[in-house]
């Protein structure tokens, strides 16, 4: 759906190249468990579809190793190790 160029993104479903950073709720599978991961993205000012820029995939993946982090540990206080 989109094209990298260099420092430039390409939204191939609408021809849009003009995108704004935002932070959206993304899905992420990590240690086969679906997680729902608040982080910055780009987002298309035609369309609003988003994605990971490449520098933001480094926040992206600290984010999810967090959010299992607390997940896991939710469970076990709840007993449910």
């Amino acid at each position: 759906m989109i094209c990298l160029g260099y420092n430039r993104l390409t939204n191939t479903a609408c021809d849009n190249e003009y995108f704004l950073p935002g932070v959206r709720s993304v899905k992420q599978f990590y240690k086969n468990k679906m997680l729902r991961v608040k982080t910055p993205v780009m987002i298309c000012t035609h369309c609003g579809w988003h994605t990971v820029g490449v520098d933001q995939v480094d926040e992206l993946r600290k984010r999810t190793k967090k959010e299992y982090d607390i997940q896991s540990k939710a469970k076990k206080s709840n007993g449910r190790a």
